[in-house]
């Protein structure tokens, strides 16, 4: 009886080796037929491949889409401020041609919530001023432009000036400085490059510089654009850069449409290491930090006579971190809503709101929010 036992167990275990060994026999011929170069057919199961496990974008690239769709808002506005058919580059082309423009400044009549004048102080200097108001009666002051520009040739000029921001109660919310120069006029190419300095009033140092350049034809620009932004919540900076092509149109009623196509970068750095710098007639490209994501841009935003958004929409797309940003503005508020999803899987990762003067709150995947001032994302 034992000897019987011992030798049903010894035969039990012997099969249970060859039958280990035949497995992994078959499984190694089946892997390298399935490898290729041999041809004919596998033998025994095939191993399934694990499916990679999606990229989840990171807190900063979070943050980087979001700064770069309230950043693509600022650069729209300078771009139809600059740019449209009514703005500074329409009134240095018009002076330059030989027009000649009243000698006193005499506000016009409320317009579209604006009131605004063209003064001629001498030949070649033009002075541009227009206020925006809240209502429209234009009893209730938003923003205030002043612009001097300077005729130096048949084609070309200059102009600087600030722009001065108010709350609804009238106090100073914030401050710009502004210079152009500005090329080609009154030809089929023209070009405009500004400058422009974000402050919290006008002895404030900037917490931001932006950079805005176009080639302006007739039937379409190509605009390059750039800003750093100086956080100090985060005691860190923040740039965004972007080539853009596309259109600027103007109606009657006082909106410009900007509509843009292109692929930027976001950088990031330490609190006042990064900044802008102009190349060219109309280029710009941010300096310093380290680069923090490439993305595709497309929109179409519109804006009213003072340059602030009144509609629209934004994609921001950054394929490599699997990630993108989505916004819209509700008309005639400008208010922004947006989200930032991932690729595959689709998945809301963040949100955003803005109010059109750039104030709102970014809650970011991990459940913390951050306030956002100025346009600018601060944490």
């Amino acid at each position: 009886m034992n000897d019987d036992a011992d030798m049903r167990r010894a035969s039990a275990q012997k099969g249970e080796f060859v039958k280990k060994r035949l497995t992994a026999l078959l499984l190694v011929v089946g892997l390298a037929a399935c490898g290729g170069g041999g041809g004919g057919s596998s033998i025994g199961a095939t191993v399934p491949v694990p499916t990679p496990t999606p990229q989840v974008a990171s807190l900063a690239v979070q943050r980087a889409l979001v700064q770069q769709t309230l950043s693509s808002t600022q650069q729209g506005s300078s771009i139809a401020s600059f740019g449209s058919p009514s703005s500074t580059l329409a009134i240095a082309r018009r002076a330059a041609s030989g027009e000649r423009f009243a000698k006193a400044a005499s506000l016009s009549a409320c317009s579209n919530q604006t009131r605004s004048s063209v003064t001629q102080p001498s030949s070649t200097v033009i002075v541009l001023v227009v206020n925006g108001y809240y209502d429209t009666a234009c009893t209730l002051i938003e923003v205030a432009i002043n612009l001097t520009v300077t005729v130096t040739s048949s084609t070309t000029a200059t102009a600087v000036g600030n722009t001065t921001t108010y709350t609804t109660s009238g106090a100073v919310s914030g401050y710009d400085a502004l210079s152009l120069t500005i090329g080609g006029l009154g030809t089929a190419n023209e070009t405009f490059s500004a400058r422009d300095d974000l402050s919290a009033s006008a002895t404030a140092t900037p917490f931001a510089n932006i950079g805005v350049g176009c080639s302006v034809t007739k039937t379409s620009d190509a605009c390059s654009l750039a800003e750093a932004l100086h956080v100090a919540s985060l005691n860190a900076d923040q740039a965004a850069a972007a080539t853009v092509s596309g259109t600027v149109t103007a109606t009657q009623s006082g909106i410009t449409t900007v509509a843009i196509s292109g692929t930027g970068t976001s950088s990031a750095g330490a609190l006042n290491a990064t900044n802008i710098a102009p190349s060219g007639a109309y280029l710009w490209s941010t300096t310093g930090g380290s680069l923090v994501d490439n993305v595709s841009i497309i929109g179409s935003l519109q804006f009213n006579s003072v340059g602030r958004v009144v509609g629209g929409s934004i994609a921001v797309t950054d394929s490599a971190s699997n990630a993108a940003a989505t916004a819209a503005y509700a008309p005639t508020s400008g208010a922004l809503s947006g989200t930032v999803s991932s690729l595959v899987p689709t998945a809301q990762l963040a949100t955003f709101t803005v109010s059109a003067t750039g104030s709102g709150t970014v809650t970011y995947a991990n459940g913390t929010t951050a306030p956002i001032t100025n346009w600018a994302v601060q944490g």
